[in-house]
Parts: C-alpha cells; structure tokens; sequence
C-alpha cells in the first residue's frame, strides 16, 4: 500500500519516463542513445525510497528486518517468478539446446541475485553477444538485491546516530565512484597498479560489478538521510527543473561508446537527486513540470517493475522468432503489447502478493522458498539431466553446431585488442620444416579460414606465415577510435619488417574490408542488421573521429600506403575481395528455421546481390583503380556465394558462416580451395 508520507506521484512518473527510457534504448528508437541509464535513475530512486522507509518504520518503532525481507519478497519475486517461468516456457518452443542450457543458467543467477557477475562473465553489456539475452537486464536487479542485502544491518546498528551512517555512506560512496573511474588502474600482480595512469581508467568489470555500482544507490541513501536529519522539506522549481534538464540531456547525448559508469554518469545521477530532494506537489504539475507529472508516465511508473521485467524477453521473443528489424510501427506495437502485459502482471500478480490478507508473512515466505526450489531444480536438470534428442532432429544439431567453430578449434594465431601477438612469433602454416616465401596478412576473417589454409598448405608440401590481428586492417598509421587496446599500427610495422627479414616473396591480403573502410555494421535491408558496436578508424596522431568521407579517404590511403611498402620489396600481392556478409547470425537462427519449418529454402537467410554490391562498391572501386599501378592481383569470392540475384548463407543446410560476416567450416573450405590455384 502506499504510505501517504513516503509516497510521492513525482517519484512514480519518474519512474515511468525510466522504463520508457530504457525500452526505446532497447529497442533502439532514434534519439534515446543513452536510454540504458533508466536503470541509474532506478537506482538513486531505489535507495532514496528503501532509505526513507526504513528510517520512518525505524522513527514509529516498527522496523524489523523480518518485515524488511518480507516486502522486498513480496515486491520483487512474484512478478519475477512468473516472468522467468513464462520466458522458459515460450523460448523453450524456439530455443536450441545451448540456447535453453543457456537461459536455464541465466534464470539460477536471476533467482540468487549473481546475474550482475554472471552476465560479466559474458563481455560488455553493449557487445553484440549480448544484446539478444532474453534476462540480460535482470543484472540490475541483482546488485540492488545485493546492496539490500547488508544495508538495512548498518542502519540497525547505528539508528541512533545518523550522522555516523550519513558519513560512512559518503566513505564508502566515494570509494565506490573512485573504483568505478580509476579502477582499470588497478592491477592484480605487483606492483598492483599501472605504471602510467590514466584517468578516463574504467574497469572492464565496471558497469556489473557490485561495487562499481552501488555509488547511484547510495547516493539516494544519503538524501534521504539528509532529509532525515535536518528534518526540513526542500522545495525549489529551479533545482528541479535543472534535475529534469541533466537527465533530458543525458538520454539524448550519451551513447554506448560514452564512459559508463564513470563520474560522467553523475549527470544523471545529479538530476534525479535534485528532483527527489527539490521537487514539491505545488508546481511539478504546472507549466513544464506538467510534461513530466501527468496521467501517463503516473501510470507506466505504477506498473513500471513488471514493464521493466516484461520489455527485454518480449523484444527478444519477436527478434527470435521473426529475425526482422522492425521498423518504428512495429516497435510501437510491441511496446503497446509490453505495456499490456505488464499491466495484467501488475493487477494480477503483484498487487494481490503485496496484499497481507491475501498471504500472510509466512505463506509468503513459504511460497518464496518452494517457487525458488523448485526453478533452480528446474534449471538444473535443463542443464545438465534433460535430454533434448527426442526434441531435436539430428540435423538441427548438425547445422547449429557450426556455431561453435571458432571455440572448438585452436584459433590461436591471431592477434586482438586482449592479446598482442608479436609478428616475430607469428604461426607458419603448413609444412613448418619448410622454408616460407608466402605470407597472408589480415583480420579476423583470415584467422577464421587459417585452419584450411593449413590443408592446402600440407598438400603442396609448402608453408607460410600467417599475420593477422582482429579488428585491425592491414594499413600504417592508424588506430581504432575509442579503444587504445588496439596497437594496429604497430603490428602491421613490425609485419612489413618481418617480411622483408624473411625474404617473403608471394603475399594474400584478406580482410573484413568495406567494414573497415565504413566503420559501419552491416544491414542487408531485409530485416538483418548486424548486432554490435560500430568501429572507426582515425589517425594515430588524432583522438576525434573525422567525417565520413574524411575518414574513408584516410584509410584508403593508409591502406595503399602498406600495399606501396610491399611493392618496394617486388613482392607479388594479391588482395582478397570482400565475402558477403549476412547481417545476422546464420547456425543458430538456420537450424531454428530447419527446426521450426522442417526444410530449409536455398533463400532463406540469404541477401540480395544488390546489397552485397552497394555495400562493396568503394572499396572494389578503390582496388581496381590501383591495381595496375602495384600490379595487383585480385581475388573475387562472388562466385563461391553468389548468383545474378542472390548470396547464400547456406548449401545444402551446411552454414557457410559460423556467425553473421566469418567463415564457417565449409565457407573456409571453399575460399581455400579457390586460393590453392594460387598458392604455388
């Protein structure tokens, strides 16, 4: 129920403009590039209210943390029961065995409140492997659980000297935000910190980490125990309206590329402590106020904990199942069909568990300890006992294990922004015990097609040297924009060394190169965008991104700035034209589609010819147009893949890809049989 002191229909609407933050971030509507720090909002908002409760319960005597675990039950874990069942049940119709092993592992961290550190185990939250979890958000849920966890303890202890709480909670604030901005500084091994430090030093582990966190809640901890003390109600239009400003600017300036969390993150965060401290029912429903504190955001912000739980395993259901990328008319349906099921979730699930007539505290603890059994039994056996044989054909699991082809083989030849790979220590491929006088320098998507390379290799009897460093391309002086891990120009010097050292006389260029060149991930406009960050080149002398046309005409030219350093060593070169690249993910969703449909067309996630042209057209233009100049020799893949009209993902239901753009297996099979004509 609400309590008339503690609550506030500002707090609520507030709540509703996150959730909708968040959703259009998610579904990646146009503008709302910062729309993930919703759930920094959710934070300042959950520590200030929880704060605020306990210190009133504590003032009339009734506070107990019995009762404190009993509502955050009865808050949290209905609705998150049903929700976690209903996503089991309905991806279980359109999940892969990994994919239901996968979800079974995430519902376990959801249920123990360790999904923050389960999904760190993941990668970033912005990365393309990511972004498609049907529980991924549930991160959040889990450090609040956490920090609720020891929280009420400390107030417990220290009720009668609040200013003893207030000035922990600031240590411990700043030791938080301190972490949270310098703490990729740190080093696990001596001399336990870097040598050069940096102050834009964000941990990988940042944006899930407890710790790194916990600086949003606490901060509406502090406010409401300031508020407390001074026992004085603030009101101020001014400060509140500059609260609504910050985070207005915030959802519209950040994007995944901004450091997050960082003390850049106090922009937000700043803006909802000045309207939860300065705002006051006398104007927040007047004049501009009244844009924010009206009917509707009061009602999304009501049923705003279920449209939180809701929004991302919807999405991801429809993204699964139909493989398009929606455009603003759909995304408006299934936000319309996110705000009604929530709706039916808050009026038939969480409102009648918060009601005590309707479960008494022990049946509510009861029900707790039961449903949480028996999930995690559940997921356990789903796991590791459950046997999907009788739910698969055999060729559902034949095209879907082509997904595993990078991790099931020793790709270990390349270099990354994790690992530098000297070029000095490069791989030879082939008959080791022979001289080489061949090299291929590349990307990722040389590393990926290594493996049958080698084969042709050993059939000739012949070696060579494989260069290769994901993420880069071969070219001199430039570096990855936003991300000094990379060390490209250095690799591709000490490569140009490494060739004229050992007298490397025939060289194969292959990279990822329209990407490269644009920066850009693929959209074969169709419905199959490619998932990920986009990746720039710039200067190495340079920190701001050019323009497009700037920063293309710098990479070709850096580019053939490398090809004019081999052709001074009268090396013979031939460049690797582009392979297609699909735009989304092709074992998994290709087996689904077999699963699902029982056959599979020679169309189905192919692309049009035209797409593959329009998104290749500079850079082939580009080596045509130097090709005589270096006496280039140029390697077209168009007909390993493609007709007059069409580029397959797949032949015969074999996968030609392993993910959306890299070589599967059978792709790298084909690309190297037509390289061995040239090889000798």
């Amino acid at each position: 129920m609400k309590n008339s002191i503690i609550y506030r229909e500002d707090i609520d609407c507030l709540r509703g403009l996150s959730v909708l933050f968040v959703i259009l971030y998610h579904l990646k509507i146009s503008y709302f590039t910062g729309g993930f720090l919703g759930v920094d909002i959710f934070f300042v908002i959950s520590g200030f209210l929880i704060t605020s409760i306990i210190l009133k319960d504590i003032s009339d005597g009734t506070f107990s943390l019995i009762s404190f675990y009993e509502r955050r039950i009865r808050r949290i874990f209905p609705a998150l029961f049903f929700v976690l069942i209903s996503t089991y049940f309905f991806f279980n119709f359109i999940y892969l065995e990994g994919e239901i092993k996968e979800l079974s592992k995430s519902i376990i961290s959801t249920i123990l409140f360790y999904a923050n550190f389960h999904f760190l185990d993941h990668g970033s939250y912005f990365s393309p492997m990511n972004e498609n979890l049907p529980l991924l958000h549930t991160w959040s849920l889990s450090i609040e659980e956490q920090f609720y966890f020891f929280f009420p303890f400390l107030i417990i202890f220290f009720k009668k000297n609040l200013s003893i709480i207030l000035k922990s909670l600031i240590v411990l604030t700043f030791f938080s935000i301190s972490l949270t901005q310098f703490g990729g500084n740190l080093r696990f091994d001596y001399p336990y910190i870097e040598k050069n430090l940096n102050f834009y030093s964000i941990p990988q582990f940042a944006f899930y980490f407890t710790f790194t966190r916990i600086w949003e809640i606490l901060l509406g901890c502090i406010l409401a125990i300031f508020l407390t003390i001074n026992k004085k109600k603030l009101e101020n239009k001014f400060f509140t309206l500059m609260g609504y400003l910050l985070i207005f600017f915030s959802i519209f300036y950040f994007d995944k590329n901004t450091p997050h969390p960082s003390l850049i993150t106090l922009i937000p965060v700043i803006g909802t402590i000045l309207i939860l401290g300065f705002s006051s029912s006398s104007f927040n429903k007047k004049g501009f106020f009244l844009i924010i504190n009206n009917s509707l955001f009061l009602k999304i912000g009501l049923i705003s904990y279920s449209l939180y739980l809701w929004h991302q395993p919807i999405y991801q259901y429809f993204i699964t199942l139909y493989l398009p990328n929606f455009d603003l008319i759909d995304k408006i349906f299934i936000i319309l069909f996110m705000i009604i099921i929530s709706y039916l979730s808050f009026r038939f699930i969480e409102q009648p568990f918060r009601k005590k007539n309707f479960f008494n505290r022990k049946k509510i603890y009861i029900f707790y300890s039961l449903s949480s059994v028996f999930l995690i039994s559940f997921c356990i056996n789903s796991i590791f006992n459950k046997d999907f044989s009788s739910k698969y054909p055999n060729q559902v699991y034949e095209i879907s294990s082509h997904s595993n082809y990078y991790i099931s083989n020793p790709f270990d030849c390349s270099s990354d922004a994790e690992k530098y790979l000297a070029p000095k220590k490069a791989c030879t491929l082939g008959n080791k015990e022979k001289k080489s006088e061949i090299a291929f320098i590349g990307d990722s998507h040389l590393d990926l097609v290594s493996l049958e390379i080698n084969k042709r290799l050993l059939e000739r009897d012949i070696s060579a040297i494989q260069y290769s460093y994901d993420g880069c391309v071969p070219s001199l002086n430039l570096k990855v924009f936003g991300d000094n891990r990379y060390k490209c120009n250095k690799f591709f010097n000490e490569v140009l060394d490494q060739i004229k050292d050992r007298n490397i006389k025939k060289v194969f260029l292959f990279s990822r190169w329209s990407f490269n060149l644009t920066g850009e991930r693929f959209d074969n406009k169709e419905g199959g965008k490619e998932i990920g960050e986009n990746h720039y080149f710039i200067p190495i002398t340079e920190n701001t991104l050019l323009n497009k046309k700037n920063r293309e005409k710098l990479i070709l030219e850096n580019i053939e700035k490398f090809i004019n350093e081999l052709n001074k060593e009268n090396i013979e070169m031939y460049i690797i034209l582009p392979v297609p690249e699909m735009g989304w993910e092709i074992p998994n969703n290709l087996a689904r589609q077999f699963f699902l449909k029982k056959k599979l067309s020679k169309d189905i996630l192919s692309i049009s010819k035209k797409s593959f042209d329009e998104r290749n057209k500079k850079i082939n233009f580009f080596f045509n147009s130097i090709e005589k100049n270096y006496n280039l020799n140029l390697i077209s893949l168009e007909d390993l893949f493609c007709d007059d009209i069409r580029c397959y993902a797949h032949i015969n239901n074999i996968p030609l890809y392993f993910d959306d753009d890299h070589m599967s297996m059978k792709g790298a099979e084909l690309l190297s049989k037509k390289l061995s004509k040239y090889i000798d």
